[in-house]
């Protein structure tokens, strides 16, 4: 009998942190790259997996900028100095950013880190900051980057490093991050397929003016298909075959757009299979036989659709199993799958983050992949593939695709007012400066991308909310600046209001930030006293308490005092995270998150 085939689709992305003029507004490139990039290619290429990694252009783009030494990233540029008589704001600088560390999995696992985090309130020493820079790069590293003597060393040491041993540190990030695209070659030679998405990551329906959108330019849609893969056969020697447009955002448009652009398939998410064959969510159809009869083909592409329950276990859930545990549970999910295809085959296809979910992993997650991949490299029922070799597949003729994404539409990107403003004024700026060229259109292009919708309106949330949104009014200056132009006045004011939960009230206040400092997926709480309105909590996540709830989770807030107060939160409240109390006297919040295996984290914080 045929195997089920099983496909992974590693997506890795960071948006254009660099300005036109070089300075880097956020490290997460360069971090993540330590972490995770040429790490899982390593994993695939050492285990023999079969797996697609799908990687933006602007990520290797910018990759290449640490290699090469262009701009200025003062995360990674600081590493390069010591401490002893640095100016106070870059200290401080040091200080806040040196502690963006998974608490449970990335400082805890390192003595005198903690120590450092719990003395983060105060101004860290010479010696404590030569420390903090040392061992933020570290738990920064990739276990299969630790395993280096110099590394090794290091972690034994434990603290009191010299500016020697941070400069040698320095060195061997380098030369990580310089590797990156040869253990992305290699991997690819070894049966791993590298397939890209729109060169800066926009979402192509709003782009081409769907879901109501005012910017309608179907050309610039297509100019960032063939930029993407224009620099994806620079650096591989061939084009893609395939690509996950940014987000799974797909349409019946922007779908003939990329076959018209030469590509072979796309991946997307079930919720648009769903909602060409069937009306609603009948529980027969979600995970039943029609999600792994693939590929599907629409006008000449062929589409794969990623099962979102299973692909989602993997984000959001089985980090909080033991490794073992959760490789075996996925493995039987499949063999359950396998059991209802009759007479075998089909395909199952596993789609999501190929960075973010792994710090919340013991060990970054590689214990977890090496069992999984292991499992399913001799499996009687199962064989891996990557979706090049699956596009080979004949599956139905489909008569059109809605617009849609992974997160179902596309209200992520567009439809708050913050997020319709910055729509408007890209809409506003492209039409006012045409189609420039060279810098002028590389920021143009570079403001489009999906990242900075996403963290605008209430739905997701961040600490540097106000800075991704200037960035985003910066790359749209940079490209007035780049044709010649004065810079337009609505530039000058932020798209983004003040939350309203913040309000004007003095009395906001964070509530027991030592309690929530310990990692887990509870990370901040603040309380706002209302007057006759009573109160109002806002809750804090991370993952955000979205994708915590679509990955099974619930999440109830209990308030005690002269009488008790109990909430579930949910997704789709207008502000995710937000709980208004009635007046009375309140003593205690108590947070649960409880995930679909019964597993439970409590929070409990005297008022």
């Amino acid at each position: 009998m045929e195997k089920l085939k099983v496909a992974f689709l590693w997506h890795l992305h960071q948006p254009q942190y660099r300005d036109a003029a070089g300075y880097c507004h956020f490290p997460w490139v360069y971090l993540y790259g330590l972490k995770d990039y040429g790490a899982m290619a390593r994993l695939a290429r050492e285990t023999g997996a079969r797996v697609t990694l799908n990687v933006t252009p602007c990520l290797l783009e910018q990759l290449s900028d640490y290699v090469t030494g262009r701009g200025y990233d003062p995360c990674w540029d600081l590493f390069g100095r010591d401490p002893e008589g640095m100016p106070t704001e870059e200290r401080r600088y040091l200080q806040e950013r040196y502690f963006s560390a998974n608490y449970d999995r990335m400082v805890a696992p390192f003595p005198r880190y903690r120590e450092l985090w719990e003395g983060r309130d105060r101004d860290l020493d010479d010696g404590e900051l030569r420390d903090l820079m040392v061992l933020f790069h570290l738990a920064w590293l990739s276990p299969l980057w630790r395993a280096e003597k110099l590394v090794r060393d290091l972690v034994e040491q434990g603290r009191n490093f010299t500016g020697a041993q941070r400069e040698a540190l320095r060195s061997h990030c380098r030369g990580v991050l310089g590797a990156i695209e040869g253990e992305l070659r290699r991997a690819a030679a070894g049966g791993t397929a590298i397939s890209t998405s729109p060169f800066y990551h926009p979402i192509l329906p709003l782009l081409c003016g769907e879901e109501g959108a005012p910017f309608r330019h179907s050309e610039d849609a297509g100019k960032q298909i063939l930029l993407a893969r224009r620099d994806h056969a620079r650096r591989f020697g061939s084009e893609p075959r395939g690509m996950w447009p940014s987000e799974g955002a797909l349409s019946s448009t922007t779908a003939e757009l990329l076959r018209g652009c030469g590509l072979d398939w796309v991946a997307t998410d079930e919720g648009l299979l769903h909602r060409v064959l069937g009306e609603g969510r009948p529980e027969e159809f979600f995970g039943g036989s029609h999600l792994y009869r693939q590929p599907y083909t629409y006008r000449g592409l062929k589409v794969f659709f990623r099962d979102r329950t299973l692909s989602d276990l993997v984000g959001f859930t089985y980090h909080s199993w033991p490794a073992d545990a959760a490789a075996d549970d996925l493995v039987g999910r499949l063999e359950v799958v396998a059991g209802r295809l009759a007479g075998g085959g089909g395909l199952v296809v596993l789609a999501l983050d190929g960075e973010n979910p792994w710090e919340y992993y013991a060990e970054n997650g590689v214990p977890f992949l090496r069992r999984l991949y292991g499992r399913l490299a001799d499996h009687p029922r199962l064989a891996m593939v990557n979706l090049d070799e699956a596009c080979a597949g004949t599956g139905p003729e489909l008569p059109q695709l809605p617009v849609g994404s992974w997160a179902g539409d596309l209200r992520t990107w567009i439809g708050h007012p913050e997020k319709n403003r910055a729509w408007d004024i890209l809409s506003r700026a492209r039409d006012d400066l045409g189609a420039p060229a060279d810098v002028a259109e590389k920021s143009l292009l570079a403001a489009e991308g999906s990242d900075w919708f996403w963290w605008l309106g209430e739905d997701h949330y961040t600490a540097d909310k106000e800075e991704f949104e200037a960035l985003f009014r910066h790359h749209l200056a940079d490209a007035y600046r780049g044709a010649g132009r004065p810079l337009p006045a609505f530039l000058a004011s932020p798209v983004a209001e003040k939350p309203r939960w913040m309000g004007a009230s003095p009395r906001l206040l964070e509530l027991a930030p030592e309690a929530m400092a310990g990692g887990g997926f509870f990370r901040r709480l603040w309380v706002q006293e209302n007057g006759s309105e009573g109160w109002r909590l806002l809750v804090q996540t991370n993952p955000p308490l979205p994708d915590l709830l679509r990955g099974g989770y619930r999440v109830v807030v209990r308030a005690l005092g002269d009488e008790e107060y109990r909430r579930e939160l949910e997704g789709n409240d207008e502000q995710p995270g937000e709980i208004r109390l009635p007046t009375g006297r309140w003593t205690t919040v108590v947070l649960t998150a409880t995930g679909p295996a019964g597993e439970e984290e409590v929070r409990r914080v005297d008022l």
